[in-house]
């Protein structure tokens, strides 16, 4: 059984008690419902407020920019000797882009043809997917098995094997293959004058 009220609020904080529930009386039933709706509202005010939260979190994630690994060659050749000139390109390209979201991972590209495999497998295992690779034909063309499956993809910048051309993967080139290649030569070699011409 309800009990008469012990205490009686100020009068701001009543006509905002009322305001919120709806009470006009100051019997303790009532003050008891009213506290249930009042714990409804703010249960109702939470509730959208977590949602918000967690729908600006979920937005902000999605706005947030994600980090993109890309594995770039260190050719060793032999003596065992780096060449770093393509990170060097790379590392140029992200001081003039420092929002870029390129990661940079080395590729160590062993002269042993036999590692261009492993090799790349291992980079993919650390979540690699895109590579800007020197490999040459010896080490591409056995490492052709890594982008076939559409879960990685490499840029190549010197690969002319024909072994490589007109295959449906991920492995792209930016030279052409030998064949492309001499037929350039021999075009540019008809528009010289002459008929004794020296190629070097």
């Amino acid at each position: 059984m309800c009990q008469p009220l012990r205490f009686v609020p100020t009068a701001l904080r009543w006509r905002a008690l009322e305001a919120i529930v709806g009470v006009g009386s100051s019997n303790g039933c009532a003050v008891k419902q009213g506290v249930s709706r009042i714990a409804l509202v703010m249960a109702a005010v939470l509730s959208a407020s977590g949602f918000a939260a967690a729908f600006t979190a979920w937005q902000w994630q999605r706005r947030a920019p994600v980090p993109v690994a890309v594995g770039i060659d260190l050719p060793l050749v032999p003596g065992a000797a780096v060449d770093p000139s393509d990170r060097y390109t790379a590392d140029l390209y992200l001081e003039t882009h420092p929002g870029s979201r390129i990661r940079l991972l080395n590729h160590p590209n062993a002269p042993d043809p036999a590692t261009g495999p492993g090799s790349i497998a291992a980079l993919k295992q650390q979540g690699v997917r895109f590579f800007i690779t020197t490999q040459a034909s010896s080490h591409a063309v056995p490492s052709l098995g890594q982008f076939s499956g559409g879960d990685a993809l490499a840029i190549n910048v010197s690969a002319t094997s024909q072994a490589l051309s007109g295959r449906n993967d991920s492995f792209l080139r930016v030279v052409p293959d030998l064949v492309q290649e001499q037929q350039a030569i021999a075009r540019a070699l008809q528009r010289f004058p002459g008929r004794r011409v020296l190629v070097l």
